[in-house]
This record gives C-alpha cells, structure tokens and sequence, in this order.
C-alpha cells in the first residue's frame, strides 16, 4: 500500500488532527492542506455559544493559531481569505469557491402554478441561515399584497417557522416541505420561479444553496455580500441593509417586475455552468502539486 503523501483536513478542528498526525509522522514530509469554510469564532456566536470573555479570547488565539498550520491553504470564498491576509498576513491563501452539478438539473420539468409567483428557500430553519428575517418578511408582504403569490420553505427543523407561520395567519401563503431530502432538491427549487437566500452572518463562509438556486433558473435575493456577487452577477437582487425589510422590499420588486424573473433566471442559469465541481477539483489538484 502506498504511504500518504498528503493530508487534506477539513475545519479547524480536522487541521489540528491533521497537523498532529503530520508531526507524529515527521520522517515522512507529509504536506497538510488546510481546508476552512468559514470562521470558528465568528461562527459559534452566530449559533450563541460564545458570548465574549476569556472563553471567546481563547477560541480567537486557537483559531488564529490553526490558520496557520496548513502548509497549503484553501478557503471557500474570497471574504475569508482576505480576513486571513489582513489579520495573519498569511498571503498564499488559495480561493475554491463551491461547485454545483447541473447536471442533477437537467431533464427535471415542474408543472408550475401559473396564476402565482411562488418565492422558495431551502435550507436549515435556524437563525443563523436568516430564517427569522425571512419570516418576518414574508409576514410583512403578505400585509400589503392579498393574492399572486406562495412561499415554499423547505428544510427543517419543521417547528422552528411551524409555530409563527400558524401564529400569523400565514397558512395558505406558506408551504413547509420537510424534510427536505438532498436528492429531491433539484425537483424542489425548480418549483420555484426566485429564490431567497436570507443568511446574514458574517463568518467567511460561502452560500453553496445560492450555485444550487442558480443551477435551477432561478434569480436569487439575497443580502450584499462579495461572495454572493462573485456566484450571481446580474441574476442576484441584493439588498444592501441585515434586515426583514429590506427582504421584503425585494419580494415585492419581483412581484411588481415579474418580467424581471426570466431575464435574471436565464443569466443565473447560465452561470452557474462557471461553478462545475471539475473546475474546484483542478484548483485542488494544483494546490496538491504546489511546492
């Protein structure tokens, strides 16, 4: 059997096993690939596990300590690999955004309801993926609009929206599919005719649903963010202020600009085919082969 020469270690905690198993392994030279898809500090407050002190200065100089053990490093998007620069001044960061297989996409033909505009998420029903602004947006559309559209929200934990949805009225204007299964997604987004993508936190990570939306034809809403203008360009609807009224008004735009919805939907489409799993895996590989 061949002996490895490559440790690929996922997350902060999956490079620490890997930089510990590199050195009990020391006559070997074995690289280690480093591979983060966002911040560890920044993403246990976004879920309320730290709420500041010396526990949180502890994780901060563990987490600045493991971005440098890599002797190659990947991240999933251009925001973390300049926090890495500017904080750590570690320059040979390579950028591997997320891939999406469109292929899944292909061949899939949904009957939609024509005489309604129907605005889909799919996803984990948490706060920190944005689900609360999300609700309360959809609860301040349905105020001012009465008919012409749904919402489909698919994903789970089924009681975390289930309560404010029944609490709100919002039944009729709101389907729940959950759980959601991975190899129905494809058949799932392509029901919708926008997608909305309400996460707001701030920890260097990529938006891998947005590829998926896209890999359907369909324009994506979403929050201001590099990464997110790197997948959608012009097929993305971006709203500038962390808020559920700044979702709502961009619901309401396409409600009011329906012809909006083919145009963007045909450019996310067609972008999406930039974003190929093969394109992640050749940066891979050359990040393997680098000296």
């Amino acid at each position: 059997m061949k002996k490895p020469e490559i440790i690929h270690a996922h997350l902060h905690e999956g490079v620490l096993v890997g930089w510990i198993v590199k050195h009990l392994f020391f006559w070997r030279k074995i690289k280690l690939v480093a591979d983060f898809h966002g911040e560890l500090v920044s993403e246990m407050e976004s879920h309320g596990y730290l709420n500041g002190g010396i526990i949180k200065n502890l994780f901060h100089f563990l987490e600045n300590l493991i971005f440098r053990l890599g002797d190659a490093t990947i991240v999933s998007s251009g925001e973390l690999q300049n926090k890495i620069y500017t904080n750590l001044k570690v320059s040979d960061v390579e950028v591997v955004l997320d891939g999406v297989d469109v292929n899944r996409y292909r061949n899939i033909f949904v009957l939609k309801e024509k005489a309604e505009t129907v605005f889909i998420y799919s996803g984990a029903f948490v706060d920190n993926k944005g689900i609360g602004f999300l609700l309360e947006a959809i609860l301040q559309v349905v105020k001012k609009k009465t008919e012409g559209f749904k919402f489909i929200l698919a994903g789970g934990p089924a009681e975390n929206i289930a309560g404010f949805i029944s609490e709100n009225g919002l039944s009729e204007r709101v389907e729940i599919i959950s759980p959601l299964n991975y190899i129905d997604l494809p058949e799932v987004n392509k029901r919708g005719d926008v997608a909305i993508d309400p996460k707001f936190s701030n920890v260097g990570q990529a938006s891998g649903k947005i590829l998926q939306y896209m890999a359907a034809g369909l324009p994506v809403i979403c929050f201001d963010r590099e990464n997110n203008r790197r997948y959608l360009g012009e097929a993305g609807y971006y709203v500038g202020e962390f808020t559920a009224e700044g979702l709502a008004k961009a619901i309401l735009y396409f409600l009011e600009n329906k012809d909006k919805i083919e145009t963007m939907g045909a450019i996310a489409l067609k972008r999406s085919e930039d974003f190929s799993w093969d394109i992640a895996a050749d940066k891979i590989i050359n990040v393997y082969k680098k000296d």
